[in-house]
């Protein structure tokens, strides 16, 4: 203002009043480390609403940039306003007619490292490596897809005041040990991710501690280098849970847990959350298992699917692969892998076993058949 009297305004800086103007050394645009403080938007518009009223307060935010979503509410007691902060409700109610200030993305403290640390929450994590030489199954991996997805779209909702919840999809791989479980999972997140999923997590769920460890882990994989891993270190398991499972919960992209080799059902309802936000954007829960009967509890899982041996033909082509083509390549050697492969009842493992066995040097495929 240049001293002369504006009907818009209710307030003039006299000449011998001083206007004192912060200018940071270093500009920099709001993130998830140094986000824009609502104790700092209080300080400044409670100076404006004591020196110009609501129009200068009002004018101070329409002119104001970079405003962002990282927008911590970072008052003392910030559910209870009241409190602590002066002429909240006028500073909100302007803040709130601007959508520019991103005040509907405030967050309370407890609420916004699970608002904006889920953004990093992508990708895959801990997948094992991707068998070159996995064989077959093309009828398994389309049926669980279509099991997954079709519980999505079946999957009833939960609506609130605040949020649609949707159901989280389960699906438990069930056969015994050696007949694939684990590799059919692992050729399924690698054939649909990126495509299909934003974010993929294999955990080893043989027990809670390992689970336990492994969400440890992974917190302190996306949370920003500036946090102190010590804090994550120490932080109580339930906090570690709840937190992991409100990230996957306000997940904006589809997500995949894979709980290999789990031995108790009931850890699911520890480590999976209820559900997540929105009808179109689902979570999806795959198991391996050996449990198998309702004693079991595999019930829970709400559909299941039995994995067999391996085809015939399929064996075959697994002991190709896995051996090497130049090991089996007369039609007699490719007999004798038939054979090989009927005497081990078309078992995955056995038959990689096999292969290794062949594939060293010297080792032919028909004295290993005759032998065995």
């Amino acid at each position: 203002n240049d001293g002369t009297p504006d009907s818009k305004l209710d307030f003039i800086i006299q000449p011998n009043e001083k206007v004192w103007v912060y200018v940071p050394q270093t500009a920099m645009i709001a993130d998830l480390d140094h986000p824009i403080l609502q104790s700092y938007v209080d300080t400044v518009l409670q100076g404006c609403l004591q020196w110009g009223g609501e129009h200068m307060c009002d004018q101070f935010v329409q002119t104001t940039l970079d405003w962002s979503p990282f927008f911590l509410n970072d008052t003392p007691s910030s559910r209870r306003p009241w409190l602590f902060r002066k002429d909240y409700t006028t500073i909100d109610r302007i803040l709130s007619l601007y959508p520019s200030t991103n005040f509907a993305n405030r967050r309370h403290p407890e609420e916004f490292a699970s608002a904006h640390l889920i953004k990093l929450l992508r990708g895959s994590w801990s997948i094992p490596r991707r068998n070159q030489a996995f064989t077959g199954r093309e009828q398994e991996l389309l049926e669980i897809h279509e099991r997954l997805t079709t519980t999505t779209i079946g999957a009833a909702s939960t609506t609130t005041a605040n949020h649609v919840s949707s159901t989280t999809a389960k699906l438990a791989i069930v056969g015994m040990g050696g007949v694939g479980k684990s590799q059919l999972c692992t050729e399924y997140c690698y054939r649909y991710f990126p495509s299909y999923y934003g974010l993929v997590i294999w955990l080893n769920a043989q027990s809670a501690e390992n689970i336990v460890a492994s969400f440890r882990q992974l917190m302190a994989d996306t949370t920003p280098s500036g946090t102190q891993s010590s804090h994550i270190k120490d932080k109580p398991a339930e906090d570690v849970i709840c937190e992991i499972k409100a990230r996957l919960f306000r997940s904006t992209i589809p997500w995949l847990l894979v709980f290999d080799n789990l031995e108790d059902v009931r850890l699911l309802e520890m480590f999976v959350p209820a559900g997540s936000t929105g009808d179109t954007c689902m979570g999806h829960v795959l198991v391996t298992t050996r449990l198998t009967g309702n004693k079991s509890g595999i019930e829970v899982v709400q559909t299941t699917m039995m994995l067999s041996c391996l085809r015939p033909n399929e064996s075959v082509e697994l002991l190709i692969r896995s051996a090497g083509e130049h090991n089996i390549q007369t039609e007699d050697q490719r007999l004798s892998a038939r054979r090989l492969a009927d005497c081990l009842g078309h078992l995955p493992l056995a038959l990689g076993m096999a292969a290794a066995y062949i594939g060293r040097p010297k080792n032919q495929l028909y004295t290993l058949t005759l032998n065995f």
